[in-house]
């Protein structure tokens, strides 16, 4: 949901929340003239139901007619001037609520009333509240006639004549077909020009009230820098929006103070993703697959056109001052559709939050196009950039320069992930996947999907338990890294060997590339494991690698499917490191990088450099072995769900993630091009997706910190790129580096404390 969405639906449910009423049976006076069972047919029926009803005024009529002898002629002559006179008021629009008033006279009255002002003598609007709500709805019934969708009509009629809730009015208007309410859609537009949020409601029970509004939101609102922020953020996201969003947007959005908080309202609310395609009026945004972006789509595209179109009146209103302008058509157009275009798309930042455009351009399009002869006294292009733009030159801002032309990426493509499996990309294009899934395709014929376990450097988290089997049951190996210590992970996977055939379908491969359902049947079959998933057949199935995590494998393939990236071919070996060789791999051969755009990173504790980013990433042990101590139920918390959750935030499809833990206790996470000779422009996806990584960890976002093992998450920092003069060979890290410095420091103090 979008603060735009927020925004104009608050003042749909001003307009629409009310309170439901059962209907009253009122008895005519007719009936005193009738005996017996005329008399009690006339009793039971409801002058509401004959005024509001032609169904019902047909079937009592018809059941009167049974009952009552034509003879009666006083009777039914009565019966005449009583539908009579509630026949005057047929053709007001308030009809239908006539049912709802508390008081008997206000009945009568709406059941004769021509127009509203009939109404004032017996209805009293503080008494009358459920009523005067439905009749605000009726008045307004149409506005059902604005949209160009018939079923969003139908439903919209049905709605407003049989919802009291504003809030399930609203989910049920978005639920048929009438979508999300937007200021430049008719049918919104016709309510939101109709509404009016000060009016008094009824305080009604909706399914907002019961669940509250959002859990992920509501731990931004402790980020707040003051009291009052703090206070209305925390109404607004439970179940006072209603009545809290119109301060908390005056008061709070727009304050530079703010940034930490509304920082994390927009990464829960709309995260940075990378690219921007597809647009039809925002061209100048498209074509850009290594910029982030908070709302590109279709939506906001035709937003920002209605907003020029508004625009076009003379007159700007912003949400905290209304600015008089010349005729944009001539002074300057294509900034003041890129300005429109900027505050709906909404360009962001890895590292800092930027909701508003720069100063600079806010005093150039402002010098130029402001209509001075209708500025209030005390207001310039000077004090109105005051309020719309952030201070000074270093505060985060949006700048339109990037956006005043056409991308220097004209020809990038934007597949889902089903249509990269089809269709391989070209040099020039970068793939986004569009979908949240554990398995992204790429955009060439094959898939290289990471789930990672470690080895070599934390065999302390390693335990080598021999399962305790009964003679029924046969196990295989099947390593994991634990990142707690409060729930061990099975290092291996048992089976019953009876009834393999009903077993669940988890494939596996075995040695001589054989595909089989489940474990069970391999093992049935007397089959060698090789790993398991599918077998894959664009790797090599035999040779030794060794994976970035120190651990040995015995083809690509197994590796692959293990989901670890390779660091070199051939075993592992014990690295020794001396005078001459500082790292012990001079006797590892490293194959070259996919590509001369490619920045060398040599992850920790690895030999060959990747063609990627490296970030380390630290976990706090004690945070996560409560989290798992608390949640009794859930599975281990491994290095492969880090890497799943993790990939989950990835949303180009030719970047892949690899993660294992260092010696030191922290987990490395790869990010690099999944393709054989990736593009530079792929290259810099990949590093803008690695950055974005590190930035959501670094301000701990709730779309991480609600997701286990994510949650344990601290900090990270980046592995920097070895210098063009370094190799493979003779690679010092940062870390390792100060460590070295900070224990000779230490030794020298201590020597000069024993010397005195």
């Amino acid at each position: 949901m979008s603060s735009l969405y927020l925004y104009y639906c608050v003042f749909i449910l001003g307009y629409f929340s009310t309170k439901a009423q059962e209907s009253m049976t009122l008895t005519s006076s007719c009936c005193t003239l009738a005996t017996g069972s005329c008399r009690a047919t006339c009793e039971e029926i409801s002058l509401v139901d004959l005024a509001t009803s032609n169904d019902d005024r047909w079937r009592y009529i018809s059941k009167l007619s049974s009952f009552c002898s034509e003879q009666l002629v006083p009777f039914w002559s009565c019966m005449n001037e009583t539908l009579t006179e509630i026949d005057k008021g047929q053709g007001f629009f308030g009809r239908p609520c006539c049912t709802l008033p508390q008081s008997q006279a206000c009945i009568m009255v709406c059941l004769q009333a021509k127009d509203r002002d009939e109404l004032i003598s017996a209805c009293r609007p503080s008494n009358e509240i459920t009523f005067y709500s439905c009749l605000e709805r009726q008045e307004d019934l149409h506005c059902c006639d604005r949209s160009s969708n018939a079923d969003c009509r139908l439903a919209c009629r049905n709605i407003l004549r049989t919802q009291t809730i504003g809030q399930e009015i609203v989910d049920n208007l978005i639920d048929g077909g009438c979508g999300y309410p937007m200021p430049h859609d008719k049918l919104w537009q016709c309510f939101l020009t109709n509404a009016d949020s000060n009016k008094p409601e009824p305080k009604s029970v909706s399914r907002l009230d019961n669940l509250g509004m959002d859990s992920a939101k509501l731990q931004c609102c402790f980020r707040a820098a003051t009291m009052t922020c703090q206070r209305l953020c925390i109404k607004t996201y439970s179940n006072e929006w209603e009545e809290t969003w119109g301060d908390f947007d005056r008061q709070c959005q727009y304050q530079l103070a703010e940034s930490p908080m509304l920082r994390c309202l927009a990464e829960v609310e709309e995260p940075c993703e990378l690219g921007c395609e597809g647009l039809s009026y925002c061209t100048n945004f498209n074509h850009r697959p290594t910029e982030l972006f908070r709302n590109c789509d279709s939506r906001t595209d035709q937003a920002a056109k209605h907003d020029v179109d508004l625009w076009h009146q003379g007159i700007i209103r912003m949400p905290t001052v209304d600015i008089p302008v010349l005729d944009i058509a001539t002074c300057y157009p294509d900034t003041w559709k890129t300005i429109a275009c900027a505050l709906q798309i909404k360009p962001c930042q890895s590292k800092a939050h930027a909701n508003m455009i720069c100063r600079s351009d806010c005093i150039k399009i402002l010098s130029n196009c402001v209509d001075r002869s209708r500025l209030l006294e005390g207001q310039s292009p000077s004090t109105l950039c005051d309020v719309l733009s952030p201070p000074g030159i270093t505060s985060p801002c949006i700048s339109l320069a990037p956006f005043l032309s056409e991308s220097k990426y004209m020809h990038t493509a934007v597949m889902s992930p089903i249509h990269a499996k089809i269709a391989p990309a070209l040099q020039n294009e970068v793939c986004h996947s569009e979908q949240k899934l554990q398995l992204l395709h790429l955009c060439s014929k094959f898939i290289l999907k990471m789930q990672y376990y470690g080895g070599y450097a934390i065999r302390t988290l390693i335990e080598a338990i021999t399962p305790k089997t009964e003679q029924v049951k046969k196990c295989v190996p099947r390593r994991q890294v634990c990142l707690s210590l409060k729930k061990k992970c099975s290092q291996y996977i048992c089976v019953n060997k009876d009834n393999c055939e009903d077993k669940p379908y988890s494939p596996v491969c075995d040695t001589e590339n054989d595909e089989h359902p489940n474990a069970c049947l391999l093992l049935e079959k007397k089959r060698t494991l090789a790993y398991f998933g599918k077998c894959l057949t664009t790797c090599q199935r035999k040779g030794q690698v060794c994976g970035h995590d120190g651990r040995e494998y015995s083809s690509e393939c197994a590796a692959l499917a293990e989901k670890m990236s390779i660091d070199y071919r051939g075993p592992c070996i014990r690295r020794r490191p001396t005078e001459e060789d500082k790292t012990g791999c001079s006797a590892v051969s490293c194959q070259p990088l996919p590509s001369e755009s490619c920045n060398g990173i040599v992850p920790p504790n690895s030999c060959c450099p990747i063609c990627g980013v490296a970030i380390k990433l630290v976990y706090s042990q004690r945070m996560l072995d409560q989290v798992v101590e608390a949640i009794q139920s859930m599975e281990p918390a491994t290095i492969s769900k880090v890497a799943q959750k993790l990939q989950e935030h990835i949303k180009t499809a030719e970047c892949d993630i690899s993660t294992y833990l260092d010696e030191d206790f922290t987990i490395v996470a790869l990010i690099f091009p999944n393709i054989p000779r990736p593009s530079s422009l792929q290259i810099e996806a990949c590093y803008q997706e690695a950055m974005k990584l590190q930035s959501l960890v670094e301000q701990r976002s709730p779309t991480l910190v609600t997701e286990i093992p994510l949650s344990a998450l601290t900090g990270s920092y980046l592995v920097q790129p070895m210098s063009n003069s370094s190799s493979s060979g003779s690679v010092i890290f940062i870390d390792t580096f100060l460590q070295i410095v900070i224990v000779l420091v230490v030794m020298r103090k201590l020597m000069a404390g024993n010397i005195t």
